[in-house]
């Protein structure tokens, strides 16, 4: 039988090889054959292709046919199958991935820069970092995908990694925020913060599950 044609596995299904020397009836003949002895592994399996031979339209519906009663496999395809087409194709997937997070990963290291001192009711959004060349008062809103840093005084709402990422951080040269909120995680300032006015450049950060600030 296997002089015919054989089943080969590949990744998505089955493919039938078949020898190009070989007559229809002699393809048929080798799958009652392999049907009488049982279809072992290839049964309830996908057949994604033939290769080997041409078959014509009625070959193609008769062969279905037989493949499906007697071998029980679920014939997806009978057209002829490619492992060039295939590679190429997964390589045009993988390129257009690879692409996509190329594109997503640049949004996500852009950087905006404010030169300036952010008032009450003044808001910025990132899709990378945000970095204030001022002080954020109170009432002004930083918000960013990735990591805020306030060369002044942060004492407005900064939300980093608003996008889910518990890697981002908020630093500034005074950290004395109204709140900040890194990921899905809210940190408010004491009742006195206002009371004590320090210049101490500290980084706010997630570990174990809660804000944690230190001194840079």
């Amino acid at each position: 039988m296997n002089n015919f044609l054989n089943f080969k596995g590949v990744k998505d299904g089955l493919i039938l090889q078949i020898n190009e020397n070989a007559s229809f009836t002699e393809i048929k003949n080798a799958i009652q054959v392999k049907a009488e002895n049982g279809p072992g592994l290839i049964k309830n399996s996908d057949l994604i292709g033939v290769i080997g031979t041409e078959l014509s339209y009625k070959e193609k519906a008769i062969l279905e046919e037989l493949l499906s009663k007697l071998l029980k496999i679920n014939v997806l395809s009978l057209e002829n199958f490619s492992y060039n087409d295939n590679k190429n194709n997964k390589e045009a997937e993988l390129e257009n991935t690879s692409e996509n997070n190329s594109k997503q990963n640049s949004r996500t290291n852009d950087t905006k820069f404010i030169e300036t001192t952010l008032r009450s009711g003044n808001e910025i959004i990132s899709d990378g970092h945000i970095v204030v060349l001022g002080d954020v008062n109170p009432g002004a809103i930083l918000k960013a995908k990735g990591n805020i840093l306030v060369m002044g005084k942060l004492r407005g709402i900064a939300h980093a990694g608003i996008d889910g990422n518990n890697n981002a951080f908020i630093a500034a040269n005074s950290l004395m925020p109204n709140q900040i909120r890194i990921s899905d995680i809210i940190s408010r300032a004491p009742d006195n913060a206002k009371d004590v006015e320090r210049i101490t450049p500290e980084k706010a950060f997630i570990s174990d599950g809660r804000i944690i600030i230190e001194r840079l």
